[in-house]
Order: structure tokens, then sequence, then C-alpha cells
């Protein structure tokens, strides 16, 4: 861990290719001897922070090329298992003619190579004896033999780090909007008057959208059955995308009144003016009050503003605490309020989302069924005798 006075930095890999040539001189080449696998090395070079050695058998490395006439050309790590390309060349000593020259390099990098420390990387029947042995190439029973080696390495490298400052657009917007400045729509609700600006409340909400004009040059809207504080909120988040949470109110007391709550009203401003955001951030606020005292509660307050998330969250919750509904205070809520919700419960074990007690279906179902026919007359009594003819059928 880096101290608190150190500099932080960040660090990239670096790849690349390091290039290095070595010249080595065969002495006596008329007295070597001929045989195959007989090696001739130089002495150890480096490139690329590795050591390496030139080997050459001039009477080949293979029993195969020592028998086609080929001399053999290698290069062998020393160090450690390297990925490289290599060059080699002959040299002509008679200062017209030309190298004889094999390369990898052309190919790069597809004709990379991986050695491992002490093995070898080169050519088997690299070149003719008898070419070898003119007299271009040999001059005062020497060869000049070049290897160029390209050797791949990798190190990490460390970067300062460029520092984006957090983006201060929300408080840009706020201000814009405490402002009023250049503000061409006004709301009046419940005698208040809030300013703001066509622009942006068009691009956030397509409620305002179809509803402001751009023809009129200063436009006056009213907003019915909407506290000020609400709408406040709705303005702030759509130029800040935060929600500025009314502190006078606690989010508490009994679970009846979290639809009279702030963020009961909050997800109902946002259903309407189709703030997909801010529901979001209403159903996760909301959801902090889930129990099995207020999640018939909850289960309207979703169903009234089409939260489904919310919705599926109150379904599963039931199923997998096993509460029995119908014997709670939100119950006869749920039946006054919003009876087919409550019809709705009574197929709850067909939902995925929700697989209650096998063992308490029957009760549970019979208790609706009972508080329907109470409720509606005769209205359902078809549907009724068909759902016990299908229960007597699975018995």
């Amino acid at each position: 861990m880096a101290d608190d006075n150190s500099e932080e930095s960040c660090s990239v890999t670096v790849r690349r290719m390091e290039k290095g040539c070595h010249d080595f001189v065969v002495k006596n080449y008329n007295s070597l001897c001929k045989d195959v696998d007989k090696v001739i090395e130089s002495e150890q070079f480096a490139v690329g922070d590795h050591s390496w050695t030139l080997c050459f058998y001039p009477g080949g490395k293979t029993i195969d090329a020592h028998n086609a006439g080929y001399a053999s050309l290698f290069v062998s790590p020393k160090s450690q298992t390297l990925q490289c390309l290599f060059q080699f060349s002959v040299l002509n000593q008679s200062g017209k003619g030309k190298n004889y020259t094999t390369s990898l390099f052309r190919n790069r990098p597809k004709q990379l190579v991986t050695v491992k420390r002490n093995t070898f990387a080169g050519h088997s029947r690299y070149i003719k004896r008898t070419m070898l042995e003119s007299s271009d190439y040999l001059k005062d029973d020497c060869l000049k033999i070049r290897g160029t080696i390209g050797v791949l390495t990798t190190h990490i490298q460390k970067m300062p780090i460029i520092r984006v400052p957090e983006s201060n657009i929300g408080t840009g917007f706020a201000k814009f909007l405490e402002s009023r400045e250049g503000a061409d729509v006004s709301f009046q609700v419940a005698g208040e008057t809030f300013c703001a600006h066509k622009c942006m409340l068009a691009a956030r909400s397509p409620v305002f959208m179809s509803c402001l004009s751009e023809d009129q040059q200063h436009q006056e809207i009213d907003i019915p059955n909407m506290e000020p504080r609400i709408f406040k909120a709705l303005l702030w988040f759509i130029y800040t995308g935060m929600v500025q949470e009314d502190d006078q109110e606690a989010f508490g007391g009994s679970p009846c009144l979290i639809l009279e709550s702030f963020w009961g009203k909050m997800l109902a401003a946002a259903d309407h003016f189709q703030l997909k955001g801010l529901k979001k951030i209403c159903e996760s606020r909301i959801l902090e009050r889930l129990s099995g005292e207020s999640v018939a509660y909850l289960l309207h307050l979703a169903d009234l503003y089409h939260a489904t998330e919310l919705k599926d969250v109150c379904f599963k919750f039931l199923a997998e605490n096993q509460f029995d509904i119908m014997d709670s205070d939100g119950s006869n809520y749920l039946k006054e309020a919003c009876p087919l919700l409550y019809l709705e419960l009574a197929g709850c074990n067909e939902n995925p989302m929700v697989q209650l007690n096998r063992g308490k279906e029957r009760h549970f179902c019979s208790k609706i069924l009972s508080v329907v026919k109470d409720s509606f007359g005769g209205m359902f009594l078809p549907w009724d005798a068909t759902y016990m003819q299908l229960k007597a059928k699975e018995a």
C-alpha cells in the first residue's frame, strides 16, 4: 500500500523489440572437424539484457544435413526462455560480391520464435559447404558470420495519473433552475409559482414535451392535485438527477401512511410524468419499508403507479416468508381499495415469482372466495363453480 504522501500512479505494460548483432570469426576452417554434430560456439554477447551465443556446425548438426552437404547455424539464449527473431549472414570477404543472408525479420511478427534456455533456433540446412568454401566467403582460412537478433521484451512502465474532476453539471443546472434566468414556462401548483425552461423539461419527460408549446414565448400551466413540495422536488430531479428529500417528514409511522408519504407521492409524480430514473429511486426507497404489516400497502402503491419491480418483490416476499395476508390489517384495506389486486393474490401460486405453501392453498383461496361473494354477490358464481370442479378433478 502506498504512503499517504506518496505520488499515486498507474502502470502500462510495454512490449518492444530490442535488436543487436554479433560478428563471429571462425578461424582455421579447413582444419576443423567436419563430422556431424561438431559445434563451434561463439563467445557470449548481450542483446536485450540477455546473453546469447552463435553455434556453427561446419559438418551439419543432423545426419540428414551432413549427408546433404550442409553446414548448420543456430542461436542459443543462455539466460531464460525468450521470444525472438533472427538473421544470419556469412560475410563476403572479397569486397565485390554479396553476403549470404537468411532472415526472419521480413515476416515479423508471424515468425516470432520461442527459444528455451540453452536450446537452439536456426537452420539445420543453412548453407552448402561447397558454397561456404568458395573464395568469396573464406579468406585466410577464416569465415565471418554475423548474427542479428531481435528479442521481444516486456516491462512495466509507471505513468502518472490524470485525475478527472467529478462532474458538477448537476450543480450548474441547479443554479440555472434557481436563478430563473431565461425561464420560458411557469407552473401554478396550489397557489405557488415555479419557473423553468422548456428545453430541460422536454428533454427529460415525454409528458412535458407533449404539453409545452414552442410557439408561445412564455407559457403558463396549472398543475392540479399536486403539492408544491412534490413539484419542487420533481423539478430538482429533472435538472440535477437527484432528489431532495423532505427533511420535515420522517419515513415512519403506520404502514398505511406510506401512500401519503413523500416517496409515495414522488412515485405518483414520476409515473405521471414518465420519469423512469426517478421512478426507480422511489421504488428503492419505498422498498426499505417492506414488512409483513406494510406489504399490502406497498402492493397497492406499486399497482397504482405501475412499479413492476416493487410489485414483484412484494409477491416474492409474501412467498418466501409465508405470510397469511388474509389475517392482517392490510387485507381489509386491500379488499376495499383495490379488489382486483386482492383477487390477484388468489392466483399467486401460479405466478412464477410466488410459490405459496401448497398446504395453505385451499384455506387461502376459500377465504378470498367468501369475501368476493359477500362483496360482489352472484357476479363470480360461475367462476366459483368452475374453480371447485377443477379442484375436485385434481383431488
